[in-house]
């Protein structure tokens, strides 16, 4: 009797690999189903958000106390060295940074805390600023501007926000950070772009920071901005069903021009590293005198500037501080930076917590909406809180954060899995 010729080791690769991406699909469809049944359907309860600054404060500085007490961060590096996965603003000190910042964004969502408005308003500027220098890296460093890099980036800002749009039928701009990352993303790839064999040039950097400046200023103060969107006004346009008064691009505009020159600042500091390790390196050979004399006006100085910056911009009510926020965001963000580079130790050690989560933001970000608070209706903001016990918010705070974190995990996972196909 003949036996069947085996398959080639290719074709059983091929079958392995759609197989595998079948069942990624599948459970990506599961969990879509999870957050239609949570917007959608009566099963879950849904309770008014309780404005609590005292929540959202005891869980935000309790969560540092104990990443502080824990001691989870280890040393990455040797000390001395700037150039390291443990130096300068290093990968593991980026994701630290956005885990904190996420946990203080959907905190403040969450338990609807409107004095930590001027807080959030930064974090979602260093987000920003953490697009323009980490992609400024990644396109210096190794020079790749391929159709697949770029398509992969997009890919993985847009693939679960547009999922959820088709899904719940909410316009894109209901999650308005997926856009902005979207747009500096592709501010940074056409700048670097262009004359890229010049990008190691410290003198081309700066023309291309200064024509960046040039461009973004007319743009968002010409009626240029608002002209070249009305073609996109199908993609951009949200009218929140609460507030029906404002214009259908005012969302796009106002979020956008918020935090239109701080990727600038992200980008310089990203092409402008090499320099700037070199820098803190000689900095870090200083004999203890020289180092303790050269520490006191650097250090002197940027609190003088926080503190006039605190006292003259933070502490202004809302509507005026948006007016100089795109002028003045950088400020505390370099602020943060030196602080957290300057001395070795904090340098060379970051929160594993903090750092895990900070690879789920864009995950936490979008379910946040659905699985942990929900919107009520299409395209409405989120202002109810889902509850498997009435009248026991803490009893269900405890129960359903560990579900929207797990399911923003896999998504996670799922996203950068189907990516390939």
């Amino acid at each position: 009797m003949n036996q069947p010729l085996p398959l080639p080791k290719s074709t059983l690769q091929q079958a392995k690999e759609i197989a595998r991406g079948a069942r990624y699909v599948f459970e990506f469809a599961c969990y879509l189903g999870i957050i239609y049944v949570s917007e959608k359907m009566p099963i879950m309860r849904k309770a008014a958000k309780a404005r609590s600054l005292d929540n959202f404060l005891f869980i935000v500085l309790g969560s540092f106390l104990l990443v502080i007490i824990q001691e989870n961060a280890a040393p990455s590096a040797a000390p001395g060295s700037y150039s390291t996965p443990g130096g300068f603003l290093s990968r593991n000190q980026c994701n630290e940074w956005k885990g904190w910042m996420q946990l203080v964004f959907i905190m403040y969502h969450y338990y609807d805390a409107k004095q930590a408005y001027v807080a959030v308003r930064l974090c979602v500027s260093s987000y920003i600023w953490l697009t323009g220098y980490g992609n400024t890296l990644y396109y210096i460093r190794t020079g790749d501007f391929s159709l697949r890099r770029f398509a992969g980036m997009l890919w993985r800002i847009n693939f679960l926000p547009c999922a959820c749009c088709i899904l719940l039928g909410n316009s894109y701009m209901l999650y308005y950070v997926c856009p902005l990352h979207t747009l500096f993303s592709v501010f940074v790839f056409v700048i670097l772009y262009v004359g890229s064999s010049w990008n190691k040039n410290v003198s081309v950097i700066v023309l291309k920071c200064c024509l960046s400046i040039l461009l973004v200023t007319f743009l968002w103060r010409l009626p240029i901005f608002m002209a070249i969107n009305k073609y996109a006004s199908w993609l951009f346009q949200y009218q929140d069903p609460r507030r029906k008064l404002q214009a259908p691009l005012h969302e796009w505009y106002f979020r956008s021009s918020l935090d239109r020159y701080v990727w600038i600042h992200g980008f310089v500091i990203g092409a402008l590293q090499t320099q700037i390790v070199q820098f803190l390196e000689k900095f870090e050979g200083m004999a203890l005198f020289t180092k303790i004399f050269a520490l006191i006006p650097v250090l002197s100085a940027s609190i003088l500037i926080g503190s006039l910056w605190w006292y003259h911009f933070a502490l202004l009510p809302k509507t005026e501080y948006n007016k100089f926020h795109p002028l003045t965001s950088w400020i505390p963000i370099s602020i943060y930076i030196l602080w957290r580079n300057l001395f070795s130790t904090p340098r060379l050690h970051h929160s594993k917590l903090f750092a895990w989560f900070g690879c789920i933001t864009l995950e936490t970000y979008i379910c946040q909406f659905h699985i942990w608070m929900s919107t009520g209706v299409p395209n409405g903001q989120p202002v109810y809180l889902l509850q498997v016990f009435a009248g026991l918010p803490l009893l269900n705070f405890l129960l359903i954060t560990p579900v929207y974190i797990i399911l923003a995990k896999r998504l996670h996972f799922l996203s950068s899995k189907l990516k390939p196909f």
